[in-house]
This record gives C-alpha cells, structure tokens and sequence, in this order.
C-alpha cells in the first residue's frame, strides 16, 4: 500500500518580513522526514493579498491526498499537522487547527475561541 501523499504549502516571500520562522523551519524538516507519509514541501512566495496565496495552494495541479498550508510566521509548539492527518477519519476531509492571532500591540488570541469549538 503507498503512503498518503502530502503537500505542504509555504506562504512567504523574499524579503525578511516573510522570512520562515526558525521553528517552522524545523517543522517542515521534520515532516519531510515522516515514514508514514510522502511530503513534498512548495514555497508560495510574495503572492498578495493573502486570498491570493491561499488560492494558489489550493489549485496546484498535483495529486496529493492532503494540503497542509502555513503561514511563514507559524509553527506548532508540539507534534506535526501529519499527526493530526494520522488520526483524521474517512470522513475527515477538511481540518483546521487553532492558532495565535494579534488582538492589540503584544497582545494574541486563540483563533477560533475555545468557546466555538465542538466537542466530539
């Protein structure tokens, strides 16, 4: 049986504002090393505005049988998203995790709220 097959999309750019993440860096290296899984990762590089990027991982002409997109300022302080793949169910096409977003100056929320998500 052949792995699934992953894509890893990488919002960024050329400048140093878009530079990758240090963390997220390690990240993706480590997902590229996965045995469960074949990644290939892509730089999406100064695509604006960000509709824009995004729309640009969805419509890449590959046949993967999962998209993972980061932001270059992202990262997860524990595991990959290919673990959160690993256990996703049949019916488990769509997963969105949540994540930091600027509130005020030096000031995140989680996005969505605790209070929105589902329990299942």
């Amino acid at each position: 049986m052949s792995k699934p097959k992953v894509l890893v999309c990488l919002l960024t750019g050329i400048e140093r504002q878009n530079w990758i993440n240090p963390d997220l860096a390690l990240l993706l290296f480590n997902m590229g090393r996965d045995s469960r899984f074949d990644v290939v990762v892509a730089a999406i590089k100064d695509a604006t505005p960000h509709e824009v990027a995004r729309n640009r991982t969805i419509q890449r002409d590959h046949n993967f049988d999962w998209l993972v997109s980061f932001d270059n300022d992202n990262y997860m302080p524990a595991g990959t998203p290919l673990d959160v793949i690993a256990s996703a169910g049949d019916q488990q096409s769509v997963i969105g995790l949540t994540y930091g977003v600027k509130a005020r100056e030096s000031e995140y929320f989680l996005f969505p709220p605790p209070r929105m998500r589902r329990k299942n």
